[in-house]
């Protein structure tokens, strides 16, 4: 009975949210409200009339902590929308426990909903971006003189790319060996799956790599990640000796494969979307919520008065944007397609009310 209750309620507010970002462009907050308020007197009286008890509500409760904080950090960074922010924090407070069942964690179980809804988001976008990419190709290579004339163009930027990968790379080796070393330290107290564990550490990665990147690019701070890789490098080897070769192995296999594999991924879709996602408008036609693209940021020179750029311009950033453009005898500017991010977090939920663990466990135990 709570389940299907439950996930009734999450259909229709998933369904009606989704429509309502894709037709407005944004999630009103009276449905965030309504869920929140419906959810809250269910589970009451769930637990009035002992179909819950104390200790499902408290992990219920830390789960809703755990996701509003996270939400809240991700929105604070600009990484998404304050309403998809607010949307999966719904989800996680109306998702009964019981659908996180195959691959539990009980501080923050439904960081699985977030973790299917970039999986998804991001196949989709790579085999566009493959798909965009083999007809460019396709093109060029009809005309033989401007292929190779490309070609030629990539090798400044290979090299680029690599010294890139150089200077990232003693932030890589801190990063794996101070996830693996945690995790042999907290197994101690509780028990749950390095794969999740990868997983989650990966996906923190990924939402926050442009403030990774900024951090990365101060003067010593390769010089200062690579003494401290050291420096768990010997405690490991201190604590475990042989947990710890193992493990130096498997992260230099991983860097082999992340580090040149990611960032071209990276590449290949900031690529496609810049090509895809946006277009050109005049200046007159800027309107509110519209979200501007980081090249019309930059040429603006407006980075500092931009609020959130996710969710698109108000009034006063209209005019400002305005005043900027007429400055610099700026007629037409580049903005970005709507992403409608509430959608794919309704598939994410859906997938994992259906799968009950991440797509990636549930593919390796296939």
């Amino acid at each position: 009975m709570l389940n299907i209750f439950f996930v009734s309620l999450i259909l229709f507010l998933g369904a009606i949210t989704s429509y309502e970002d894709l037709r407005f462009g944004k999630v009103r907050n009276k449905w965030i409200v309504l869920g929140l308020v419906i959810g809250s007197i269910v589970w009451f009286s769930f637990f009035i009339f002992n179909q819950v008890n104390l200790n499902y509500l408290g992990l219920l409760l830390l789960n809703f902590a755990c996701a509003s904080v996270f939400s809240f950090l991700l929105w604070r960074f600009s990484s998404w929308a304050a309403g998809d922010a607010k949307m999966f924090i719904l989800y996680s407070f109306i998702t009964p426990l019981y659908f996180y069942s195959d691959f539990y964690i009980n501080i923050f179980p439904s960081f699985i909903i977030i973790f299917n809804t970039f999986l998804i988001l991001l196949a989709c976008l790579f085999f566009q971006s493959i798909l965009f990419g083999l007809n460019r190709a396709k093109q060029k290579f009809k005309n033989k003189e401007n292929f190779f004339f490309s070609i030629q163009k990539r090798i400044p930027q290979g090299k680029v790319f690599f010294q890139s990968l150089v200077k990232f790379l003693p932030s890589f080796l801190f990063f794996m060996i101070s996830v693996a070393l945690s995790y042999q330290y907290l197994i101690t107290f509780y028990q749950f799956s390095f794969l999740l564990y990868q997983a989650f550490a990966i996906s923190l990665v990924i939402i926050f790599s442009r403030q990774i990147i900024e951090i990365n690019q101060r003067p010593y701070a390769g010089l200062c990640n690579f003494i401290l890789f050291l420096l768990l490098l010997v405690l490991g080897l201190w604590w475990d000796y042989e947990r710890t070769l193992v493990m130096t192995f498997n992260i230099f296999s991983i860097i082999l494969v992340f580090l040149i594999l990611f960032p071209l991924f990276k590449k290949m879709i900031t690529f496609y979307l810049d090509r895809q996602r946006g277009r050109i408008i005049e200046i007159k036609n800027l309107s509110v919520g519209m979200v501007l693209k980081q090249e019309t940021i930059e040429i603006l020179n407006i980075e500092k008065d931009i609020e959130n750029k996710l969710i698109g311009v108000s009034q006063k950033e209209v005019d400002l944007i305005n005043l900027r453009a007429q400055a610099q005898k700026i007629a037409k500017i580049r903005i970005e397609r709507p992403f409608y991010f509430a959608v794919w977090l309704f598939v994410g939920e859906i997938v994992t009310l259906i799968l009950q663990e991440t797509i990636l466990s549930y593919v390796l135990h296939f």
